[in-house]
């Protein structure tokens, strides 16, 4: 419900409204687990930071500027953690989720359907050798966090610290 501020206070919520100043990880980590919306929003944005890193090796997606379809979001494609007053509002409406999902399946369309540069960087289960072509930002999937070799979940088996490549790399260096 609307309150009354001091014009001073206006004009600064004003310049503010839609720069990226609040980063919520640092400031209150436990939001993440009592705004559902939130959590989605912060999943489709780690995810489209992912996929960054395809577009700015492709050619097509450069001439097609897919990361501008951010418009004012452009700090979306620069962390996940950092947000504006903006983009709490929207995300509370809902319209935030919605348009992050609509540019997370365009993204994922021009990656693993629509270019075949981005489809050779993609990654082949070395554990159980499917022919399945896996991306870091795919749900089913285990990213190795010191090699960044993506595996399919279930193959990786649990409780398990280092992926055969970073074994396969540890002993060449012994």
């Amino acid at each position: 419900q609307p309150s009354k501020v001091s014009r001073q206070s206006k004009q600064y919520l004003q310049l503010v409204y839609y720069k990226p100043l609040l980063n919520l990880q640092e400031s209150n980590p436990q939001l993440f687990g009592r705004v559902e919306e939130l959590q989605h929003v912060r999943k489709l944005r780690r995810e489209i930071l992912m996929m960054k890193k395809y577009f700015t090796s492709c050619r097509l997606a450069l001439d097609a500027k897919l990361l501008l379809q951010l418009k004012e979001r452009q700090h979306f494609v620069e962390t996940s953690d950092m947000y504006s007053l903006n983009d709490l509002c929207e995300t509370e409406s809902g319209s935030l989720l919605d348009e992050l999902t609509n540019i997370h399946v365009r993204y994922a369309q021009h990656i693993k359907l629509d270019c075949a540069t981005c489809q050779g960087k993609g990654f082949i289960c070395e554990l159980c050798e499917d022919s399945d072509v896996l991306f870091p930002f795919d749900v089913s999937v285990h990213v190795c966090s010191k090699c960044s070799t993506v595996y399919h979940r279930d193959c990786f088996p649990t409780g398990k610290e280092s992926c055969p490549k970073c074994q396969r790399i540890s002993q060449r260096t012994v």
